[in-house]
């Protein structure tokens, strides 16, 4: 059930990150700061999408590495055989290639996390004299950001496809791939649902738990105006 919140946070998240909040920076006001500079402060200051989908794809990891560890764990009693010889009978199983699926997208989300957050912070701040780079940067800002994030979707809808081909969807013997594709369309939809609502959620309440200034300063200075 965690590992299943964890690649729904990745796909909403992301999939807000990408088509709703993405296309709001495109406004000149967010890029241009009083000293007329190209910024991505989008993707610099607000540190909340990495750390978000870089925590969940290591916990993507770990956990489909303690499954099959645990699962081999169990079959080497019944087996007979030695943990390591059993992980490696497993491994070579349609279920084990299930485990190796997630656990490379995983490390891979992961690395184009790091990645994202490299290139955010030493690529994020232009300065240019003409109007015409000053745009043309920000195009480019934009279509690296987008990038990124449209892999990170891509992937993640892989890891929880490996899900959908060992649900009960896989088992239904009319037309299965119809019901496995069914299955995951299913859990990507309600995965954009609850992990955008969470993204938007977590980015709303920063916004409202910023410390308001001191009253009596406040009122000083609405009095001075």
């Amino acid at each position: 059930g965690s590992l299943l919140i964890v690649q729904a946070l990745v796909v909403g998240v992301t999939f807000v990150h990408s088509f709703v909040l993405i296309p709001v920076i495109k406004k000149d006001s967010v890029f241009f700061n009083n000293n007329n500079s190209f910024v991505w402060p989008f993707l610099v200051n607000n540190k909340q999408f990495i750390i978000i989908i870089s925590v969940c794809g290591a916990i993507i990891f770990n956990m489909s590495t303690i499954l099959i560890v645990y699962q081999a764990s169990l079959l080497s009693s019944d087996l007979g055989l030695d943990l390591s010889s059993t992980l490696a009978i497993l491994l070579s199983s349609s279920v084990g290639n299930i485990f190796i699926i997630k656990m490379v997208t995983s490390t891979i989300i992961i690395i184009l996390s790091i990645l994202y957050y490299y290139i955010a912070k030493t690529k994020g701040r232009w300065k240019y004299k003409e109007k015409q780079n000053i745009e043309h940067q920000k195009i480019k800002t934009i279509k690296i950001s987008l990038t990124f994030c449209i892999l990170i979707l891509i992937l993640d809808s892989i890891n929880i496809f490996s899900n959908s081909i060992q649900s009960h969807s896989a088992a239904v013997s009319f037309f299965p791939y119809i019901a496995v594709s069914i299955d995951w369309l299913h859990f990507m939809m309600v995965s954009i649902w609850v992990g955008g609502l969470f993204y938007i959620s977590l980015l709303i309440s920063r916004k409202i738990l910023i410390k308001v200034p001191n009253p009596q300063q406040y009122s000083k200075s609405f009095q001075n105006s």
